[in-house]
């Protein structure tokens, strides 16, 4: 292949295009792994799909490992096309790193990328030509290294190898034009064969997790595939310097006498040198100089004055941006913010839990809820005038009649820098009230340190870039959320037995800071006048609107996006599952969010059209009043329409006195969350029974809100600073970066999303009852008060072990709604269905206005029913009739939550309710699990004898007088054991349990009487049968471990 630029050389005998390498290496390359692949699928096809799973028709494709290690002849022929390539390999190395010190005379990357290069070849030959069987040690060694040095060789040649910037008078010559062609060639494809080359990593570890743990057969076969993919795209990253290389030739030429020999031996033999040349002699500056070399490098040292003075680049005269960072330097700052983005979010959805925590366990406002308006304390102290003076550095420019923030003065910077992670930092203070405390001082830095870093950024004419990091944020948090069963690792109320990485979190947080200290430093230094000012105070219906526009944003982010599962729990309808479920289909929300805020991007206006707000109104309304997968069509809807309306809410805010309308805008925020809280904890706040179940205004209220801040900032556009040419050129290119990188890092979110969807997938063959052989069903009712212990940590984990200990079959969780933001948007059966293997059903959703009520089932759901029972006066109760296929025998199954004491009128009719459905399905097998609030044996109206006598069931044991909120009962069913284990300090209340023996098909008990009626020791019963004795420690107290009490130890039933 000829040169794509042309030099003027003698005449030589030969000339070739250095391409030429890169095609022979490429070439050999594929020739190698092609041939051996199509020798194994002709010759050893059935054993080279066999793996340790299973072998075809599951299996179907070879993995690489398999194709050129295994078998004669393919493995030899591989062999012998890698010892074909190595040569082209070396030289492809050196000439990369030729160019690279050409580009970058001053900087070692060319050195580094030919110690890479040099190292991974060896390793490659390491690998390729010690088998396993040689030598086990060195070849895992020599791979391991392959794979290290593999992302070193591609960031550092990511881009062109030659960049071409001519400077010279030519510089719109045909040479520097095709130059400039061929180096933006180079670099789009190493970086496209870059990015297939890592998206397949993910499903490569998707599907070897599915082949080595979960065991499916198929799945090495499509590990394979990706594998193989990767094998592609190596091989492609590197064609990619046939581009470049194409700026080089190798010339073959009589060689001149010399012109200074190198020794006296040499001079009398007339021998010229070995190795010569104008960049051997003379490195860049000599090459260009000569004219053996057209471009000039991008850095100058080493290089005469004369020379730099011809060589300055064009950018020197512009009117360039002070602070504007190079590309690393930018992805560096992205990244940070965004990182700082996730902190902001996860100290606020921490803060509302660790307040209402308190709240729940008093049943009752405690004073503790006075925290919820901590930003709007923090803001409002903002405001004195002594703090105002010493938080902001008032510019020489500013006029009185201008409220501009500038640049904030370094002490304050870092005061409230270091004020925003003390909240995530507290998780290992044991006292609940102090980490409430804490996290509420996060909050309040976070609160501040934004709205002073939004304003500054809105004179900056830099708001876009802090919105789309805020949101970038945000769905990181939802990400981290989303991989770690919906609890943010971060949080104060998270720790290393729960699940928590919190002291990763934190250093990540501290580096992140220190970045853009010093961001914030260089940005002082440069003393940059602001492109627009605010314009006078504006009028107050303006200023009202805008600040309640900002906290309906941050309220509608904070309840609808923090987890991708909260509107799908609006969704659920229960068994057979028609919509969608939290795993997997939560990707799709958080996917639908990561696109739009890419569309915000390359349309920023989208958010202030009109028709834009009519999609978010379509979303609410059919999320609100439709269900299963119509409903999720308006989820989507609402995660699509939330993130383009930032900027343009954000922007209308930061024209008004930034302090004072984010001290507006967390007002509006705290208090709707409040009062959204209030739709369902009516009966426990003063006043609160206007806002019982009025989610629909709620909404209604939180869309207007939203409309006045969309079409505000039509209505108000301040005058801005006159441009030049060259800064507008660089808004245009901080405008492309930003768009650039936040790309990638949207596409690396979305692509971990869908391995993770896949992962966290319970296999069916995984949910298997514990005692099949037996027949035996072993079910618990448990109120886990939220899933936060008493020591207000996240007690999932806690309770599956306890779970997984009694083994329980089947097991109905009471107040277990947890998608709100005052219990942090979380999904308590993520963890527990996949950790014990069990199917799930979360009960009636958030927008039922219901405490929460959950089954989990180790045997098949065939159907389930929502029931929200009569409550004229008290909070909505929940319950799930649900039928299970147990051991073939269809068993119905009551989980309910009735109403509390000061309320016997709604538990009457609630237990009415729940003794109709019982009875109709007389006289089927039935178990009840629920919450009713009574004496044993009390007389009507009190539940007990309506539920029991009513409802044709069961007591579990009629002799058990200390019962009043959790009962057990049972129909049609053997009942085998009894026990309640003691809370220790999971939560607030015990766990009881039936042991139950189902009749084999087509046998029938008598659903009316009790055939096993005498109470004795478990010793009576066969050993598979009997409770685990780990719990048995009579002198132990309840508070300090979990035990069988008050009965010591197992009732055992026998006839």
């Amino acid at each position: 292949m000829p040169s794509d630029i042309s030099r003027s050389r003698s005449t030589p005998l030969i000339t070739i295009s250095c391409a030429l390498v890169s095609y022979v290496h490429t070439l050999f390359g594929f020739l190698a792994f092609g041939g051996a692949l199509v020798l194994a699928l002709s010759l050893h096809y059935k054993k080279v799909v066999k793996n340790g799973v299973a072998g075809w028709p599951y299996e179907y494709w070879p993995s690489v490992s398999a194709t050129i290690g295994d078998w004669y002849p393919e493995r030899n022929i591989f062999q012998i096309f890698i010892a074909l390539m190595s040569g082209p390999r070396l030289a492809l190395v050196l000439l990369s790193s030729l160019l690279v010190s050409l580009s970058n005379p001053t900087s070692s990357r060319a050195k580094v990328l030919l110690a890479v290069g040099v190292l991974r070849t060896f390793s490659c030959g390491g690998w390729v030509y010690i088998t396993s069987t040689d030598d086990h040690d060195v070849h895992d060694v020599c791979m391991i290294a392959y794979l290290v040095l593999t992302p070193a060789w591609m960031y550092i040649s990511s881009g062109s190898l030659s960049l071409a910037s001519p400077t010279s008078a030519a510089e719109h010559s045909s040479n520097a034009v095709t130059a400039s062609a061929i180096a933006t060639k180079a670099r789009t494809m190493r970086r496209r064969a870059a990015f297939a080359f890592w998206s397949m990593i993910p499903f490569m570890i998707l599907f070897f997790y599915r082949h080595k743990v979960q065991h499916i057969p198929g799945a090495y076969t499509h590990y394979s595939f990706f594998e193989w993919g990767l094998i592609v795209f190596d091989l492609l990253f590197d064609f990619a310097s046939v581009y470049d290389l194409s700026r080089l030739e190798l010339h073959v030429v009589e060689a001149a006498a010399p012109q200074r020999p190198a020794g006296p031996a040499e001079r009398e033999l007339g021998i010229p040198k070995l190795f010569g040349g104008s960049w051997v002699d003379g490195g860049t500056a000599a090459a260009v100089e000569k004219g053996a070399w057209s471009t000039p490098p991008q850095r100058l040292g080493g290089i005469s004055a004369a020379q730099k003075s011809g060589y300055k680049s064009k950018s020197s005269s512009r009117d360039q941006d002070p602070v504007e960072a190079s590309a690393l330097r930018d992805i560096i700052s992205l990244l940070a913010e965004t990182y700082i983005g996730f902190c902001f979010w996860t100290t606020l959805t921490a803060l509302h839990p660790t307040i209402f925590f308190f709240s729940v366990y008093n049943l009752a406002v405690g004073g503790h809820e006075v925290l919820l308006v901590s930003q709007v304390f923090a803001l409002g102290f903002c405001l004195l005038p002594f703090v105002r003076r010493r938080l902001l550095v008032e510019p020489k420019y500013q006029s009185a009649s201008v409220a501009c923030v500038g640049s904030t003065a370094l002490g304050a910077e870092v005061t409230l820098r270091t004020l925003s992670l003390v909240g995530m930092g507290c998780w290992w203070i044991a006292n609940p009230l102090a980490r409430l405390m804490l996290t509420a001082v996060g909050a309040m830095g976070f609160a501040v340190h934004s709205t002073l870093d939004w304003a500054a950024a809105w004179e900056r004419e830099e708001l876009q870039r802090k919105v789309t990091v805020w949101l970038l944020g945000l769905f990181l948090s939802s990400f981290a959320k989303y991989a770690n069963h919906s609890n943010n690792p971060a949080w104060p109320f998270m720790n290393q037995t729960n699940g928590g990485l919190n002291g990763v979190a934190l250093s990540l947080a501290v580096l992140a800071n220190v970045e853009q200290l010093y961001v914030h430093v260089v940005a002082r230094q440069a003393k940059l006048a602001p492109l627009r000012n605010r314009a006078a105070p504006q009028s107050w219906l303006s200023t009202v609107a805008a600040a309640v526009s900002a906290g309906s944003l941050i309220y509608s982010l904070h309840t609808y996006i923090t987890d991708s599962g909260t509107m799908i729990s609006w969704t659920w309808t229960g068994w057979p599952v028609t919509g969608p479920m939290a795993i997997p289909h939560g990707v799709f929300v958080l996917g639908a969010s990561l696109v739009s805020l890419m569309l915000s991007l390359a349309i920023p206006d989208l958010g202030s059209h009109i028709l834009w707000f009519f999609l978010g109104a379509f979303g609410s309304y059919q999320l609100l009043t439709a269900s299963d997968w119509d409903a999720f069509l308006g989820a989507i809807a609402v995660a699509v329409f939330l993130p383009p309306i930032a900027l343009p809410i954000l922007t209308n805010a930061m024209q008004h006195h930034p302090l004072k309308i984010m001290l507006g805008a967390w007002l509006t925020a705290d208090l709707m969350t409040f009062f959204q809280t209030l739709t369902v904890a009516y009966a426990f706040v003063p006043g609160g029974k206007p806002f019982r179940e009025h989610s629909d205004a709620m909404m209604v209220a939180q869309l207007a809100m939203l409309l006045a801040g969309m079409t505000g900032l039509r209505m108000s556009q301040p005058s801005a600073a006159p441009r030049t040419r060259a800064s507008l050129e660089v808004l245009s290119r901080k405008g492309t970066r930003l768009f650039k990188y936040t790309g990638a890092v949207v596409l690396a979110i979305a692509a971990a999303a869908a391995v993770i969807s896949s992962v966290r997938l319970v296999p069916a063959n995984s949910v298997q009852p514990y005692r099949p052989q037996e027949r035996i069903l072993t079910a618990g009712i448990w109120t886990v008060h939220f899933a936060l212990d008493q020591n207000l940590y996240e007690s999932s984990r806690r309770m599956s072990t306890l779970i997984g200990d009694m083994e329980l079959d089947v097991v109905g969780l009471l107040e277990s709604d947890l998608q709100r933001s005052v219990f942090g948007n979380r999904d308590l059966t993520q963890y527990l269905a996949q950790s014990l293997g069990m199917y799930a059903d979360i009960g009636p959703g958030p927008d039922k206005h219901t405490w929460g009520a959950t089954l989990l089932s180790k045997f098949p759901i065939v159907n389930t029913t929502h029931h929200l029972l009569p409550s004229p006066h008290g909070e909505l109760a929940p319950a799930i009739h649900a039928v299970l296929d147990v051991y073939g025998v269809h068993t119905h199954v009551i989980v309910s939550h009735n109403g509390q004491e000061e309320d016997p009128l709604d538990r009457e009719l609630q237990t009415t309710e729940l003794a109709r459905i019982l009875r109709e399905a007389y006289p089927h097998p039935a178990i009840f699990l629920g919450y009713v609030v009574t004496k044993p044996h009390a007389d009507r109206p009190a539940p007990y004898k309506i539920l029991f006598e009513d409802g044709k069931i069961l007591d579990v044991h009629p002799g058990d007088g200390e019962r009043w909120c959790q009962y057990l009962g049972f129909r049609g069913l053997d009942r085998i054991g009894y026990v309640r284990v003691s809370r220790y300090t999971v939560t607030d209340t015990e766990l009881q349990v039936i042991k139950l023996r189902v009749p084999e098909v087509g046998q029938v008990i008598d659903p009316d009487t009790d055939s096993r009626s005498r109470i004795t020791s478990d010793d009576a019963l066969p050993k598979e049968w009997r409770f685990p004795h780990k719990f048995i420690d009579p002198p132990a107290m309840v508070y300090n471990k979990h035990k069988y009490s008050p009965f010591y130890f197992p009732l055992a039933f026998v006839p």
